[in-house]
């Protein structure tokens, strides 16, 4: 049986694998959120009276938060020390510091020091970034337990719960109503954020009607390139015609998804475009993969997506203010440039920080 404070960890754990908040949990539990605060801080015993509510808000057996269950623990069966001695070995093996791994994990250094010296397990969405990058299976790292997540050869992608969910006619906010998730839960499930627990995947396996493994690809471990340990990934929208009036990231605008390295996390909100045409050629080849921060204006000579007057798909352009206009100059002088006035209004969506292209 766990002790107080490993029940009060077990407990922490579960709840920000299942991406609820503290806010969320309470009102789950019929708790103050005050009372769940000085819980999970330790300043106040937790209630082992209340195990049977908790467990409930957490769709687990009360066995399972006591420890009195071994096998339905995700991790029960590995020794404290095992996946730590693992994340070690093979990040020494891949010669990558603690810092280097923080960095691509998006945690700090002190995270994979506490890994690694067996005091904290890394959350499921950590372990399938942690197999990417030193390029093994979850398993390898955290011990057979974790199939209780994910098989070994099956990777979540998160386009799939999206394709359905819309075939379904739903919004996040209605299926993570139906899931009894926060509408983040199922926005981090859908960009890659978060990876959903199986009995997340199971129930909107249900809920759509197709199997598991309709939810899953069977494609075996991802490809990692080598230059991964010297950056960060990143999955960004692709947006294809803006439907007018809505958000640049509207829903109906996506038209899927990207992976793009950085060498460090970039500023803001990210989107993606697929340039057409040679007008910004050679610096913008035509086929090319743009990535936009999303702001409303740029400096001269930056280039920027706009969207003009009443045109649904962005241009791509670098900008010259002169007065009150605005140019769009291509770079490939065979165009002219494009004026925009009131007579001809545009608005800016972003500044260019990427271009990616196969040679």
């Amino acid at each position: 049986m766990r002790t107080n404070e490993q029940i009060v960890d077990y407990i922490n754990i579960v709840r920000k694998q299942n991406d609820l908040s503290i806010n969320e949990l309470a009102r789950k539990t019929g708790l103050a959120k005050s009372s769940l605060s000085r819980y999970f801080n330790k300043s106040r015993k937790f209630p082992l009276n209340e195990i049977d509510v908790f467990a409930e808000a957490l769709h687990l057996k009360p066995e399972e938060i006591l420890g009195l269950n071994p096998t339905s623990d995700n991790f029960s069966n590995i020794n404290s020390n095992t996946y730590g001695e693992n994340i070690r070995k093979l990040r020494s093996l891949h010669k990558i510091t603690q810092k280097q791994l923080a960095k691509m994990l998006d945690v700090k250094p002190t995270t994979v020091a506490s890994w690694e010296q067996g005091r904290n397990k890394p959350l499921m969405d950590k372990v399938i970034k942690l197999s990417q990058v030193l390029k093994v299976s979850p398993n390898d790292i955290m011990g057979d337990r974790f199939n209780n997540y994910v098989d070994k050869n099956t990777y979540f992608t998160p386009q799939r719960i999206r394709f359905y969910r819309i075939q379904n006619s739903l919004t996040q906010a209605q299926l993570a109503n139906k899931l009894d998730v926060s509408e983040q839960a199922v926005y981090n499930w859908e960009h890659g954020i978060r990876t959903p627990k199986m009995f997340y995947i199971n129930k909107m396996a249900q809920l759509f009607n197709v199997n598991s493994a309709s939810l899953l690809a069977i494609d075996g471990q991802p490809k990692i390139c080598d230059s991964y340990i010297l950056g960060i990934l990143i999955c960004i929208p692709i947006i294809g015609t803006i439907a007018c009036g809505t958000p640049i990231l509207a829903e109906q605008n996506i038209d899927g998804y990207t992976t793009e390295l950085f060498e460090e996390k970039p500023d803001g909100t990210l989107f993606a475009l697929k340039c057409q045409g040679d007008s910004m050629e050679p610096k913008i080849p035509n086929g090319a993969t743009v990535t936009v921060r999303l702001q409303p204006t740029v400096e001269d000579d930056e280039i920027a997506a706009v969207l003009v007057d009443n045109d649904e798909e962005a241009t791509l352009k670098r900008v010259k203010h002169v007065g009150k206009q605005v140019m769009l100059m291509p770079e490939n002088k065979k165009y002219d440039p494009i004026l925009l006035n009131e007579e001809n209004p545009g608005r800016i969506l972003g500044k260019v920080v990427k271009v990616s292209y196969n040679l």
